[in-house]
């Protein structure tokens, strides 16, 4: 894994025996980047083709494709400024590219470069590609680890590029997590590349089963008399992790998130759990 170092400008290599890792399809994927030929160059020149169109395309022939310019490698790398992974307690895995581009700097959202291409992949085709791989890494780890001797069903990984005000994705750009909790649901949630989420996914287990322990006591216990219940108010309720939990021990549950991402992905999450007691509000916190 590598993360770029914007005082020293290069990357430091940040190694798995460095950093706890609870996932097994991270630790995977981890270890399958340290082999793979990706080959980085942090700094995009202002001349330098390559730049993502909005619709995933790339400009200009010097690193478009998967043959030419050193292989996919050569193009997942441009400009490669860290790789963000999230997995879920089933075994997905979100990884996401984080590039630097200066010449994005001052492009709007949607907006194509002077000049831009709107017919080559080049970093699409990439992608899929670095997907193939660590599809196989994970696949290998599990199988290994496993210890069933049976064929495992094919890995879930999806590969999402993040640039300035422009985001790419393979397939999906999200992970689905399922907790189990200890007051008998079984809740599912939507989870956007980009989201603050737990590294360590059954200690948010935890973390969900204390919440809703405490609701629980103020209220007098799950299914209370109405006149017994309270309001709760959530500042950065994100994808609506808490709020989800949270939401059948009270009246009434406002929750307010200012990324949009995060609102509509808490929508869909309080409509795939059947819970209708929470006015979602998007908003600054101090304005809501």
């Amino acid at each position: 894994l590598a993360m770029w170092d914007p005082v020293a400008k290069a990357h430091s290599i940040v190694r798995p025996h460095e950093v706890p890792i609870y996932s097994p399809p991270i630790a995977a994927a981890l270890e399958a980047l340290r082999h793979l030929p990706i080959t980085l160059d942090a700094e995009v020149p202002m001349a330098a083709a390559g730049a993502p169109s909005a619709n995933g395309d790339v400009n200009g022939s010097a690193h478009s494709g998967t043959t030419g310019g050193g292989g996919w490698g050569a193009r997942i790398g441009l400009g490669l400024r860290s790789v963000q992974l999230q997995s879920t307690l089933s075994g997905e895995l979100l990884v996401c590219l984080v590039y630097f581009d200066e010449r994005l700097r001052n492009v709007k959202r949607g907006e194509l470069l002077p000049g831009e291409a709107l017919d080559d992949d080049g970093w699409t085709e990439a992608a899929r590609e670095l997907r193939a791989e660590l599809r196989e890494a994970v696949q290998r780890a599990s199988l290994a680890g496993g210890g069933g001797g049976g064929a495992a069903e094919e890995a879930q990984v999806d590969v999402v590029g993040r640039w300035r005000r422009r985001r790419l994705a393979v397939d999906r750009s999200f992970v689905t997590e399922r907790f189990e909790l200890a007051d008998g649901r079984s809740l599912t949630y939507k989870q956007p590349e980009g989201q603050f989420s737990n590294p360590n996914a059954p200690c948010e287990v935890h973390c969900l089963d204390w919440l809703t322990r405490q609701a629980h006591h103020m209220q007098g216990g799950f299914g209370s008399s109405k006149g017994q219940q309270t309001k709760l108010l959530e500042l950065h309720c994100g994808s609506g992790c808490n709020t989800v939990a949270l939401a059948p021990y009270f009246e009434e549950l406002v929750a307010v998130e200012i990324n949009r991402t995060l609102a509509e992905a808490a929508q869909e999450n309080l409509e795939a759990n059947g819970i209708s007691n929470v006015r979602l509000v998007r908003s600054p916190s101090a304005e809501a």
